[in-house]
């Protein structure tokens, strides 16, 4: 049943790249002739944040079952959950304006420090761990989803003079791969936890090679910019 079901992912992912490949190859082909410089600023911040989305997507699918597995009653679960939504929420709109201040690189790399300390706290069944790694994480998942769009906007604008009308096309390619590699990493997820049997803290385990990555190549190969 696991062979059908990781095949149908397989073959529906297969088809929604080349509809994608179709609907955008003129827009493609026209900037990949002229402007390679682009394409390859580009793909270094798909690299990049794509690991990002890899360390986050991973940890999804066994957060409740980790607890569970823990032995917390539904109550506590609860708490925890609305900890990191909270957290989410409060932090959310201070990480903006202080990635701006304190510059975008240093953001990333505090993302991939805080995220990486989220998945360790989850080794441990101590709910004031668990509670302090929610809490992290909350404001771990703010960053993401505004530091490094940010940090690209700013250099495709203000550092390479690409054009603006090129930023939609950057985003368009990322939010298709943030889909597919969330479809990945619950492959991931399963076959570590399930099939081969090391439990609902593999995934966890698991996240911290692309965020340790993320933050390495973070530190060697991005330029620091402000707001």
């Amino acid at each position: 049943m696991e062979l059908i079901i990781y095949g149908t992912f397989l073959a529906l992912s297969f088809v929604a790249y080349l509809a994608r490949r179709l609907a955008n190859k003129g827009d493609e082909e026209k900037i990949s002739v002229s402007n390679i410089n682009f394409k390859s600023f580009q793909k270094s911040f798909f690299l990049v944040y794509f690991l990002a989305l890899l360390g986050d997507w991973l940890q999804g699918p066994y957060v409740y079952k980790l607890y569970a597995f823990y032995g917390f009653k539904e109550s506590e679960i609860a708490i925890l959950y609305v900890a990191g939504f909270a957290s989410s929420v409060v932090f959310g709109t201070c990480t903006g304006p202080l990635a701006d201040i304190w510059g975008r690189r240093k953001m990333a790399i505090a993302f991939a420090v805080i995220y990486t300390f989220c998945c360790l706290t989850k080794l441990t069944p101590n709910f004031w761990w668990l509670m302090a790694g929610r809490v992290f994480g909350g404001i771990a998942t703010s960053m993401l989803f505004s530091t490094f769009e940010s940090w690209y906007v700013y250099e495709h604008s203000e550092r390479h003079g690409f054009p603006s009308e090129w930023i939609g096309m950057t985003f368009s390619i990322t939010t298709f791969w943030n889909g597919m590699i969330a479809i990945l990493a619950g492959i991931i997820s399963n076959v570590t936890a399930e099939t081969l049997g090391f439990g609902p803290v593999a995934p966890f385990v698991v996240a911290l090679l692309p965020l340790v990555v993320c933050g390495v190549m973070v530190v060697n190969t991005w330029e620091e910019n402000y707001g």
